[in-house]
Protein backbone atom coordinates (compact mmCIF):
# COMPACT_ATOMS: atom_id res chain seq x y z
CA UNK A 1 0.00 0.00 0.00
CA UNK A 2 2.84 2.53 0.84
CA UNK A 3 4.37 2.24 -2.74
CA UNK A 4 1.45 2.49 -4.39
CA UNK A 5 0.63 5.66 -2.28
CA UNK A 6 3.98 6.82 -2.80
CA UNK A 7 3.78 6.62 -6.95
CA UNK A 8 0.74 8.65 -6.80
CA UNK A 9 2.06 11.32 -4.81
CA UNK A 10 5.03 11.46 -6.77
CA UNK A 11 3.21 11.83 -10.20
CA UNK A 12 0.37 14.26 -8.41
CA UNK A 13 2.90 16.53 -7.44
CA UNK A 14 3.37 17.45 -10.93
CA UNK A 15 -0.25 17.28 -12.13
CA UNK A 16 -2.43 19.81 -13.19
CA UNK A 17 -6.32 19.58 -12.62
CA UNK A 18 -8.07 17.93 -15.28
CA UNK A 19 -11.73 17.82 -16.88
CA UNK A 20 -13.62 14.77 -17.52
CA UNK A 21 -11.71 13.11 -20.33
CA UNK A 22 -13.35 12.97 -23.29
CA UNK A 23 -14.08 9.14 -24.23
CA UNK A 24 -15.68 7.23 -27.61
CA UNK A 25 -15.33 3.45 -26.44
CA UNK A 26 -16.55 1.06 -29.14
CA UNK A 27 -17.46 -2.37 -28.04
CA UNK A 28 -17.61 -4.82 -30.72
CA UNK A 29 -19.10 -8.16 -29.36
CA UNK A 30 -19.57 -7.39 -25.72
CA UNK A 31 -21.21 -4.49 -23.32
CA UNK A 32 -18.86 -3.42 -20.46
CA UNK A 33 -20.43 -3.31 -17.34
CA UNK A 34 -21.06 0.37 -15.85
CA UNK A 35 -18.66 -0.01 -13.11
CA UNK A 36 -15.85 -0.81 -16.21
CA UNK A 37 -16.85 2.29 -17.79
CA UNK A 38 -16.68 4.44 -14.85
CA UNK A 39 -12.95 2.65 -13.89
CA UNK A 40 -11.92 3.48 -17.41
CA UNK A 41 -13.13 7.02 -16.88
CA UNK A 42 -11.47 7.58 -13.47
CA UNK A 43 -8.11 6.38 -15.09
CA UNK A 44 -8.06 8.25 -17.97
CA UNK A 45 -8.52 11.34 -16.29
CA UNK A 46 -5.98 10.31 -14.17
CA UNK A 47 -3.33 9.98 -16.74
CA UNK A 48 -4.73 13.92 -18.66
CA UNK A 49 -3.63 15.07 -15.06
CA UNK A 50 -0.27 13.26 -15.41
CA UNK A 51 0.45 14.47 -18.71
CA UNK A 52 -0.85 17.82 -17.84
CA UNK A 53 1.88 18.55 -15.86
CA UNK A 54 4.56 16.81 -17.58
CA UNK A 55 3.82 19.30 -20.05
CA UNK A 56 2.33 22.29 -18.16
CA UNK A 57 -0.60 22.39 -20.07
CA UNK A 58 -4.46 21.59 -19.83
CA UNK A 59 -4.34 20.60 -23.75
CA UNK A 60 -5.01 16.65 -22.73
CA UNK A 61 -8.76 17.71 -21.41
CA UNK A 62 -10.09 18.74 -24.96
CA UNK A 63 -8.21 15.28 -26.37
CA UNK A 64 -10.99 12.79 -27.55
CA UNK A 65 -9.74 8.57 -27.15
CA UNK A 66 -11.11 6.53 -29.40
CA UNK A 67 -10.94 3.29 -28.15
CA UNK A 68 -11.99 0.03 -29.48
CA UNK A 69 -12.85 -3.24 -27.46
CA UNK A 70 -12.81 -6.36 -29.03
CA UNK A 71 -14.34 -9.23 -27.71
CA UNK A 72 -13.51 -12.04 -30.39
CA UNK A 73 -9.48 -12.67 -31.12
CA UNK A 74 -10.12 -12.39 -34.86
CA UNK A 75 -11.83 -9.46 -34.78
CA UNK A 76 -9.27 -7.99 -33.48
CA UNK A 77 -6.62 -9.33 -35.50
CA UNK A 78 -8.88 -7.83 -38.82
CA UNK A 79 -8.97 -4.85 -37.08
CA UNK A 80 -5.25 -4.59 -36.55
CA UNK A 81 -4.20 -5.28 -40.33
CA UNK A 82 -6.48 -2.86 -41.51
CA UNK A 83 -4.97 -0.48 -39.22
CA UNK A 84 -1.88 -1.45 -40.80
CA UNK A 85 -0.21 -1.99 -36.94
CA UNK A 86 3.16 -2.85 -36.83
CA UNK A 87 3.44 -3.23 -33.54
CA UNK A 88 3.89 -6.75 -32.19
CA UNK A 89 0.58 -7.09 -30.34
CA UNK A 90 -1.63 -9.70 -28.97
CA UNK A 91 -3.49 -7.49 -26.90
CA UNK A 92 -3.47 -4.40 -28.01
CA UNK A 93 -1.73 -1.26 -30.10
CA UNK A 94 -2.25 2.71 -30.54
CA UNK A 95 -2.15 3.58 -33.82
CA UNK A 96 -0.85 7.44 -34.15
CA UNK A 97 -2.33 7.81 -37.79
CA UNK A 98 -6.03 6.91 -36.86
CA UNK A 99 -5.17 8.29 -33.72
CA UNK A 100 -6.91 5.26 -31.98
CA UNK A 101 -6.70 2.61 -29.44
CA UNK A 102 -7.29 -1.09 -30.45
CA UNK A 103 -7.48 -3.77 -27.54
CA UNK A 104 -8.57 -7.44 -27.78
CA UNK A 105 -10.64 -8.27 -24.46
CA UNK A 106 -8.55 -10.24 -22.37
CA UNK A 107 -8.94 -10.82 -18.53
CA UNK A 108 -6.76 -8.39 -17.90
CA UNK A 109 -7.66 -5.52 -20.34
CA UNK A 110 -7.58 -2.48 -18.44
CA UNK A 111 -4.04 -3.07 -18.14
CA UNK A 112 -3.47 -3.07 -21.82
CA UNK A 113 -5.98 0.15 -22.29
CA UNK A 114 -4.31 2.00 -20.05
CA UNK A 115 -0.50 1.63 -21.36
CA UNK A 116 -2.38 2.36 -24.77
CA UNK A 117 -3.70 5.01 -23.40
CA UNK A 118 -0.29 6.39 -22.12
CA UNK A 119 1.11 6.43 -26.04
CA UNK A 120 -2.21 8.44 -27.09
CA UNK A 121 -1.78 11.05 -24.37
CA UNK A 122 1.64 10.81 -25.35
CA UNK A 123 1.44 11.29 -28.96
CA UNK A 124 -0.75 14.11 -28.44
CA UNK A 125 1.92 16.53 -26.15
CA UNK A 126 5.15 15.54 -28.86
CA UNK A 127 6.19 14.49 -31.43
CA UNK A 128 9.37 12.03 -32.45
CA UNK A 129 9.45 11.15 -28.43
CA UNK A 130 12.14 8.04 -27.99
CA UNK A 131 10.71 4.76 -28.18
CA UNK A 132 12.25 4.03 -24.38
CA UNK A 133 10.26 7.17 -22.71
CA UNK A 134 7.45 6.28 -24.34
CA UNK A 135 7.07 2.73 -23.18
CA UNK A 136 8.89 3.20 -19.86
CA UNK A 137 6.05 5.72 -18.88
CA UNK A 138 3.39 3.46 -20.78
CA UNK A 139 4.44 0.58 -18.37
CA UNK A 140 4.37 2.67 -15.21
CA UNK A 141 0.69 3.13 -16.17
CA UNK A 142 -0.44 -0.25 -16.67
CA UNK A 143 -0.12 -0.81 -12.62
CA UNK A 144 -2.72 1.67 -12.12
CA UNK A 145 -5.79 0.48 -10.24
CA UNK A 146 -9.04 2.35 -8.91
CA UNK A 147 -10.21 1.35 -5.54
CA UNK A 148 -13.28 2.90 -3.72
CA UNK A 149 -13.09 5.66 -6.43
CA UNK A 150 -9.52 6.55 -6.11
CA UNK A 151 -6.75 5.34 -8.55
CA UNK A 152 -3.07 4.05 -7.30
CA UNK A 153 -0.10 3.04 -8.90
CA UNK A 154 1.75 0.35 -7.59
CA UNK A 155 5.23 -0.69 -7.97
CA UNK A 156 5.93 -3.46 -11.03
CA UNK A 157 8.31 -5.06 -8.68
CA UNK A 158 8.18 -8.46 -11.36
CA UNK A 159 10.26 -5.66 -13.84
CA UNK A 160 12.62 -4.43 -11.15
CA UNK A 161 13.84 -7.69 -9.74
CA UNK A 162 14.26 -8.63 -13.48
CA UNK A 163 16.46 -5.04 -14.23
CA UNK A 164 18.28 -5.85 -10.47
CA UNK A 165 19.69 -9.19 -12.23
CA UNK A 166 20.79 -7.52 -15.67
CA UNK A 167 22.61 -5.12 -13.76
CA UNK A 168 24.40 -7.19 -11.93
CA UNK A 169 25.43 -9.34 -14.43
CA UNK A 170 26.71 -5.88 -15.99
CA UNK A 171 24.37 -6.35 -18.83
CA UNK A 172 22.70 -2.98 -18.94
CA UNK A 173 24.33 0.16 -20.55
CA UNK A 174 21.73 3.02 -20.69
CA UNK A 175 24.62 4.69 -23.03
CA UNK A 176 23.78 2.11 -25.42
CA UNK A 177 20.24 1.71 -24.44
CA UNK A 178 19.25 5.15 -25.14
CA UNK A 179 20.05 5.37 -28.46
CA UNK A 180 18.56 2.43 -29.61
CA UNK A 181 15.87 3.70 -32.58
CA UNK A 182 12.22 2.50 -33.30
CA UNK A 183 13.89 0.28 -35.75
CA UNK A 184 16.31 -1.42 -33.43
CA UNK A 185 13.04 -1.96 -31.42
CA UNK A 186 10.94 -4.09 -34.06
CA UNK A 187 13.88 -6.32 -34.38
CA UNK A 188 14.60 -6.86 -31.22
CA UNK A 189 11.52 -9.14 -30.53
CA UNK A 190 13.68 -11.86 -28.44
CA UNK A 191 14.63 -9.18 -25.85
CA UNK A 192 11.21 -6.63 -25.50
CA UNK A 193 10.82 -7.92 -22.24
CA UNK A 194 14.42 -6.60 -21.35
CA UNK A 195 13.15 -3.39 -23.36
CA UNK A 196 10.43 -2.92 -21.46
CA UNK A 197 11.48 -3.87 -18.10
CA UNK A 198 14.77 -1.28 -18.34
CA UNK A 199 12.72 1.38 -19.71
CA UNK A 200 10.46 1.14 -17.18
CA UNK A 201 13.19 1.28 -14.67
CA UNK A 202 14.61 4.67 -16.05
CA UNK A 203 11.43 6.05 -15.58
CA UNK A 204 10.89 4.56 -11.97
CA UNK A 205 14.25 5.75 -10.88
CA UNK A 206 13.29 9.27 -12.22
CA UNK A 207 10.14 9.13 -10.45
CA UNK A 208 11.61 8.10 -7.08
CA UNK A 209 14.63 10.36 -7.25
CA UNK A 210 13.27 13.97 -8.56
CA UNK A 211 9.90 13.85 -9.79
CA UNK A 212 10.64 17.37 -11.21
CA UNK A 213 13.52 15.59 -13.36
CA UNK A 214 10.74 13.82 -16.00
CA UNK A 215 9.34 16.73 -16.68
CA UNK A 216 12.38 18.66 -17.27
CA UNK A 217 13.62 15.72 -19.73
CA UNK A 218 10.64 15.47 -21.52
CA UNK A 219 10.54 19.45 -22.17
CA UNK A 220 14.06 19.12 -23.37
CA UNK A 221 13.45 15.90 -25.49
CA UNK A 222 10.24 18.51 -26.98
CA UNK A 223 13.04 20.73 -27.85
CA UNK A 224 14.63 17.97 -30.28
CA UNK A 225 17.68 17.19 -28.04
CA UNK A 226 18.70 13.63 -27.65
CA UNK A 227 17.82 11.15 -24.45
CA UNK A 228 21.92 11.25 -23.78
CA UNK A 229 21.88 14.95 -24.35
CA UNK A 230 18.79 16.17 -22.47
CA UNK A 231 20.18 14.20 -19.64
CA UNK A 232 24.02 15.48 -19.82
CA UNK A 233 22.47 18.96 -19.77
CA UNK A 234 19.79 18.14 -16.50
CA UNK A 235 21.86 16.10 -14.64
CA UNK A 236 24.64 17.96 -11.78
CA UNK A 237 27.55 15.94 -13.14
CA UNK A 238 26.59 14.60 -16.45
CA UNK A 239 25.06 11.92 -18.35
CA UNK A 240 28.09 9.88 -16.61
CA UNK A 241 26.76 10.30 -12.74
CA UNK A 242 23.23 10.06 -13.65
CA UNK A 243 23.85 6.45 -15.11
CA UNK A 244 26.12 5.57 -12.02
CA UNK A 245 23.24 6.63 -9.55
CA UNK A 246 20.71 4.65 -12.01
CA UNK A 247 23.06 1.67 -11.53
CA UNK A 248 23.22 1.86 -8.03
CA UNK A 249 20.00 2.52 -7.38
CA UNK A 250 18.98 -1.38 -8.13
CA UNK A 251 21.83 -3.03 -6.27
Amino acid sequence: MKSKLLLSVLFLLLAQKALPQKLLINEIGFKLTEQERENIQLLSEYESQIYNGLFDTRRNDSLLITINLYKNFGDYKKASLAAASDVVSKTGFYSPRLKQIFVYRTNDFIRTLVHEMSHSFMHHNIGGIPRWFNEGLAVFFESMAVAYGQVSVAVQTARISAVKREIQGGDVNLTEFLQLDDEAWMNSKSKLDYMYNVSYSIVYFMAKSTPAFTKKLLLKLKEGKSSIDAIESLSDGGFDLFERRYQHFYR
